[in-house]
């Protein structure tokens, strides 16, 4: 068995497994796009994240691994979505926005190589 070489690893990242993130993004978008903007502080635990910050979560998820796909490493820390944001729509907005930049990025990248 041969040993995979860096372009390999760059056209199956690049071909399959972006495509696939952002649609699992598009998905958690429309999610996000239907949670009411009600009770946003509830924590069931004192432990446990309020609804707002696990849907900052979730969006943050989403951009972390499009954003590691697309520079082709984990930066842990490397996309967080505001404490300001406050809306479910905010989120989703941001979390469009965020893909948006990443998908350029990653289609500047392609065409460079």
């Amino acid at each position: 068995m041969s040993e995979i070489i860096p372009e390999q690893v760059h056209l199956f990242v690049h071909n399959l497994l972006l495509g696939t993130l952002k649609n699992e993004s598009r998905i958690t978008r429309s999610v996000l796009a239907a949670v009411p903007n009600i009770n946003l502080d509830y924590r069931p635990d004192p432990y446990a994240k309020s609804a707002n910050e696990l849907l900052r979560h979730i969006a943050s998820a989403d951009n972390f691994f499009l954003k590691s796909m697309a520079d082709g490493a984990f930066v842990p820390g490397s996309v967080n979505i505001p404490e300001n944001v406050k809306t479910p729509e905010e989120v989703r907005i941001g979390m469009g926005t965020n893909m948006r930049e990443i998908s350029m990025r990653s289609a500047n990248y392609r065409a460079k190589n």
